[in-house]
């Protein structure tokens, strides 16, 4: 069989995953990935050690879930036995600089970018800010031994809304830290024209005018510790699906800041019992109207459920990587991964859109997460060389192009996102006794003979 025929047998069967692996190749080549870290390396007098790009090569299956461990991938990895023990791996990954892992998410995010086919949105981009704790690890190292739960770090991610890719990432060692003390180092990632979505951690007179220092705007929630002074009328805007909005011009605390306040009084209230929520913004009244910035920061919510997919299409939190920058860095490598999955994801549904469909089903990046997981090996021993392959050289029309003629191949139904139904309230029985059984055949069979 030769190799335009094996290509071919591949996309039938697994597009998603040819998707994924040409991507990589093309995005994320070792060329690549060394230089985008090298600023942030140590330098090092042997010439023998391991590569950043080594790393992530024996990353990717884990963060895949193709391989359980680093020690299963370095298994898998035998050219590399002669370069590097599995110990040095291990002492490499946790000597990377979270830096250099923060530093290849961004440089992913901005190489697929010119990727996506994405509507003009007018002068706005509108940018999701928030953070995620890492699960525990394992407790691995002897200074763990009899303490709970060890965390090893945190994320603080900033999500394009248009694209749904994380476009910058802050990653800190240390997992109890507050994300207030983080502010000072995401000012960078903010330029011109963003506009900033973010919950009430982020409501402090720093964040608000450090982004408008960089030229950028926000839309945070109100903190119930911060005190406003009202210097304009409240004026109400009537109703929106999730309740009436109203708009008050005030005085941030005892600060010469003055933002605009709208708040929502919901048609039900939280899971908290909360009835109004409170938003602060910058942005003027022309440009983004009170009923529009009561969607914007709605629509904040996204970034949970991309939390979620992230969780449950990749393996980004390793519990068995106790050390904080080896964990870090493979929730990062899983970060810039998923990025990835977002271009398959979009072409896919803006394929369908184009085609006519009345209402596209989402694609899953769970499911190609899944679908990759099971080709990994496959696709990257058959495929690579292949002509028909992406490689590094390829211009972004080219690769563009290849991606959307493969993505025709993902709206048939079995990369559908799955529909949740309503879910039924049940009743609360009493808990059983510890060591009690029940025969699941013995309770199906009384209910069968009560229903005849």
């Amino acid at each position: 069989m030769d190799a335009a025929a094996i290509y071919q047998r591949f996309v039938e069967q697994a597009p998603a995953a040819v998707l994924i692996h040409g991507l990589i190749q093309s995005c994320m080549s070792p060329e690549f990935l060394d230089q985008t870290a090298a600023p942030h390396l140590p330098a090092s007098p042997n010439p023998r050690q391991l590569a950043f790009a080594d790393l992530v090569e024996i990353l990717l299956p884990v963060v895949f879930g193709s391989a359980t461990s680093v020690r299963h991938s370095y298994r898998q990895a035998t050219h590399m036995h002669a370069v590097a023990t599995l110990k040095c791996v291990y002492e490499r990954l946790d000597r990377t600089p979270p830096a250099a892992v923060a530093a290849l998410v961004g440089a992913v995010a901005d190489r697929v970018g010119p990727l996506f086919d994405t509507p003009a949105t007018g002068p706005l981009r509108f940018r999701t800010l928030d953070g995620n704790h890492l699960a525990a690890t394992q407790n691995r190292l002897a200074d763990l031994a009899g303490r709970p739960a060890p965390l090893p770090g945190q994320a603080i991610v900033l999500r394009d809304q248009a694209t749904g890719v994380f476009v910058r990432i802050l990653l800190h060692e240390d997992g109890h830290a507050n994300e207030r003390a983080l502010h000072a180092q995401l000012m960078p990632a903010f330029e011109p024209g963003d506009v900033v979505i973010a919950d009430s951690s982020f409501c402090t007179e720093g964040f608000l005018t450090g982004v408008q220092a960089r030229g950028a705007a926000s839309v945070v929630r109100h903190h119930g510790g911060v005190g406003l002074t009202p210097v304009g009328d409240r004026i109400d805007h009537g109703l929106v699906p999730t309740g009436r909005v109203y708009e008050t011009r005030v005085q941030y605390a005892q600060t010469a800041l003055v933002l605009r306040l709208v708040e929502i009084e919901l048609c039900q209230p939280t899971r908290e019992g909360i009835t109004v929520v409170g938003v602060l913004t910058d942005v003027p009244a022309e440009t983004l109207p009170a009923p529009d910035v009561a969607a914007t920061y709605l629509r904040r919510r996204t970034i949970e459920v991309a939390f979620q997919e992230l969780a449950d299409g990749l393996r980004g939190e390793v519990d068995t990587l106790a050390y904080p920058k080896a964990a870090l860095f493979a929730f990062g490598l899983a970060v810039a991964v998923y990025n990835l999955l977002q271009v398959v994801r979009r072409a896919a549904e803006h394929h369908a859109v184009a085609s006519g469909e009345p209402i596209p089903d989402p694609v899953s990046p769970v499911l190609l997460g899944h679908e990759v997981r099971s080709f990994a090996a496959g696709v990257a021993t058959a495929l690579n060389g292949n002509p028909d392959m992406p490689t590094p050289a390829w211009t972004v029309e080219r690769l563009r192009a290849w991606v959307k003629t493969l993505a025709r191949r993902l709206t048939d139904g079995r990369y559908a996102k799955s529909k949740r139904g309503h879910r039924k309230a049940r009743p609360k029985t009493p808990k059983a006794p510890k060591g009690s059984h029940t025969a699941t055949a013995r309770v199906l069979e009384q209910r069968r003979i009560k229903s005849q």
